[in-house]
Protein backbone atom coordinates (compact mmCIF):
# COMPACT_ATOMS: atom_id res chain seq x y z
CA UNK A 1 0.00 0.00 0.00
CA UNK A 2 3.07 2.27 0.96
CA UNK A 3 4.43 1.76 -2.82
CA UNK A 4 1.05 2.71 -4.38
CA UNK A 5 0.80 6.00 -2.43
CA UNK A 6 4.46 6.69 -3.18
CA UNK A 7 3.57 6.30 -6.92
CA UNK A 8 0.20 7.95 -6.52
CA UNK A 9 1.96 10.86 -4.99
CA UNK A 10 4.92 10.96 -7.65
CA UNK A 11 2.23 10.98 -10.14
CA UNK A 12 0.77 14.02 -8.44
CA UNK A 13 4.11 15.63 -8.06
CA UNK A 14 4.95 15.18 -11.86
CA UNK A 15 1.46 16.11 -13.42
CA UNK A 16 1.03 19.27 -11.22
CA UNK A 17 5.00 20.27 -12.22
CA UNK A 18 4.36 19.83 -16.28
CA UNK A 19 0.77 20.10 -17.29
CA UNK A 20 0.64 24.16 -16.04
CA UNK A 21 3.90 24.54 -17.72
CA UNK A 22 2.96 23.22 -20.78
CA UNK A 23 0.29 26.19 -22.07
CA UNK A 24 2.67 28.44 -20.77
CA UNK A 25 5.50 27.32 -23.05
CA UNK A 26 3.83 26.72 -25.99
CA UNK A 27 1.99 30.07 -26.29
CA UNK A 28 5.52 31.42 -25.75
CA UNK A 29 6.67 30.10 -28.74
CA UNK A 30 4.39 32.68 -30.53
CA UNK A 31 4.61 36.73 -30.63
CA UNK A 32 1.20 37.81 -29.45
CA UNK A 33 1.70 41.35 -31.05
CA UNK A 34 1.71 40.28 -34.46
CA UNK A 35 -1.65 39.18 -36.38
CA UNK A 36 0.44 35.56 -37.43
CA UNK A 37 1.23 35.10 -33.66
CA UNK A 38 -2.22 35.65 -32.53
CA UNK A 39 -3.03 32.90 -34.88
CA UNK A 40 -0.47 30.54 -34.08
CA UNK A 41 -1.59 31.16 -30.40
CA UNK A 42 -4.93 30.32 -31.39
CA UNK A 43 -3.96 27.27 -33.37
CA UNK A 44 -2.03 26.41 -30.64
CA UNK A 45 -4.49 25.65 -27.95
CA UNK A 46 -6.94 24.24 -30.68
CA UNK A 47 -4.54 21.52 -31.44
CA UNK A 48 -3.36 21.25 -27.43
CA UNK A 49 -6.58 20.19 -26.58
CA UNK A 50 -7.35 18.07 -29.33
CA UNK A 51 -4.48 16.29 -29.41
CA UNK A 52 -4.59 16.02 -25.23
CA UNK A 53 -8.23 14.63 -25.83
CA UNK A 54 -8.00 12.31 -28.82
CA UNK A 55 -4.64 10.87 -26.25
CA UNK A 56 -7.16 10.64 -23.50
CA UNK A 57 -9.75 8.44 -26.09
CA UNK A 58 -6.64 6.47 -27.62
CA UNK A 59 -5.68 5.42 -24.04
CA UNK A 60 -9.17 4.92 -22.61
CA UNK A 61 -9.58 2.41 -25.64
CA UNK A 62 -6.70 0.99 -27.63
CA UNK A 63 -4.20 1.16 -24.27
CA UNK A 64 -6.95 -0.84 -22.44
CA UNK A 65 -7.95 -3.27 -25.49
CA UNK A 66 -4.48 -4.57 -25.71
CA UNK A 67 -4.12 -4.86 -22.36
CA UNK A 68 -7.16 -6.95 -21.67
CA UNK A 69 -7.04 -9.13 -24.58
CA UNK A 70 -3.24 -9.21 -26.10
CA UNK A 71 -0.69 -8.48 -23.09
CA UNK A 72 -0.63 -6.24 -20.34
CA UNK A 73 3.65 -5.99 -20.89
CA UNK A 74 2.66 -4.10 -24.64
CA UNK A 75 0.16 -2.44 -22.89
CA UNK A 76 2.68 -0.47 -20.93
CA UNK A 77 4.68 -1.02 -23.51
CA UNK A 78 3.00 1.75 -25.89
CA UNK A 79 2.62 4.78 -23.65
CA UNK A 80 6.42 4.14 -22.67
CA UNK A 81 7.54 4.40 -26.16
CA UNK A 82 5.48 7.21 -26.95
CA UNK A 83 6.58 8.86 -24.34
CA UNK A 84 10.20 8.24 -25.23
CA UNK A 85 10.06 9.67 -28.57
CA UNK A 86 7.93 12.55 -27.66
CA UNK A 87 10.95 13.50 -24.85
CA UNK A 88 13.24 12.73 -27.90
CA UNK A 89 11.46 15.57 -29.85
CA UNK A 90 11.55 17.69 -27.21
CA UNK A 91 15.01 17.54 -26.27
CA UNK A 92 15.89 17.48 -30.24
CA UNK A 93 13.80 21.01 -30.72
CA UNK A 94 15.76 22.77 -27.95
CA UNK A 95 18.09 25.01 -29.82
CA UNK A 96 14.65 26.52 -31.77
CA UNK A 97 12.68 26.97 -28.55
CA UNK A 98 12.18 30.25 -27.62
CA UNK A 99 12.93 30.32 -23.70
CA UNK A 100 11.96 33.47 -21.83
CA UNK A 101 13.47 34.72 -19.07
CA UNK A 102 11.94 34.40 -15.44
CA UNK A 103 11.31 37.74 -13.62
CA UNK A 104 11.01 38.71 -10.32
CA UNK A 105 9.90 36.50 -7.47
CA UNK A 106 7.46 33.66 -7.86
CA UNK A 107 6.54 34.12 -3.60
CA UNK A 108 6.00 37.86 -4.62
CA UNK A 109 3.00 37.03 -6.78
CA UNK A 110 1.91 34.23 -4.20
CA UNK A 111 2.06 36.76 -1.12
CA UNK A 112 0.28 39.41 -3.41
CA UNK A 113 -2.62 36.54 -4.00
CA UNK A 114 -3.26 36.34 -0.30
CA UNK A 115 -3.07 40.35 0.35
CA UNK A 116 -5.56 41.12 -2.08
CA UNK A 117 -7.72 37.58 -1.07
CA UNK A 118 -7.58 39.02 3.13
CA UNK A 119 -8.29 42.85 1.77
CA UNK A 120 -11.36 42.10 -0.33
CA UNK A 121 -12.42 39.25 2.29
CA UNK A 122 -15.74 41.37 2.97
CA UNK A 123 -16.21 43.02 -0.22
CA UNK A 124 -20.06 43.52 -1.01
CA UNK A 125 -20.69 41.73 -4.88
CA UNK A 126 -23.18 43.86 -7.05
CA UNK A 127 -26.57 42.49 -7.54
CA UNK A 128 -26.08 41.31 -11.34
CA UNK A 129 -22.23 40.03 -11.20
CA UNK A 130 -22.76 38.24 -14.81
CA UNK A 131 -23.44 41.98 -16.28
CA UNK A 132 -19.90 43.39 -14.40
CA UNK A 133 -17.45 40.75 -13.05
CA UNK A 134 -16.16 38.43 -16.34
CA UNK A 135 -15.56 41.77 -18.69
CA UNK A 136 -14.09 43.93 -16.19
CA UNK A 137 -10.87 45.14 -16.87
CA UNK A 138 -9.84 48.08 -14.80
CA UNK A 139 -8.72 51.39 -16.12
CA UNK A 140 -5.28 51.18 -14.32
CA UNK A 141 -4.44 47.23 -14.97
CA UNK A 142 -1.02 45.86 -15.15
CA UNK A 143 -2.33 42.74 -15.75
CA UNK A 144 -1.07 42.82 -19.36
CA UNK A 145 2.39 44.25 -17.74
CA UNK A 146 2.85 40.99 -15.32
CA UNK A 147 6.28 40.04 -15.61
CA UNK A 148 6.88 36.72 -15.82
CA UNK A 149 8.24 34.45 -12.41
Amino acid sequence: MAFLLLGFALVMVGASGIRPCNLAFGADQFNPNTKSGKRGINSFFNWYFFTLTFAVMVSLTAVVYVQSNVSWAIGLLIPAMIMLISCAFFFLGTNIYVKVKPEGSPLTSVVQVFVVAAKKRRLVLPEQPWLTLFNYMPPKSINSKRPYT
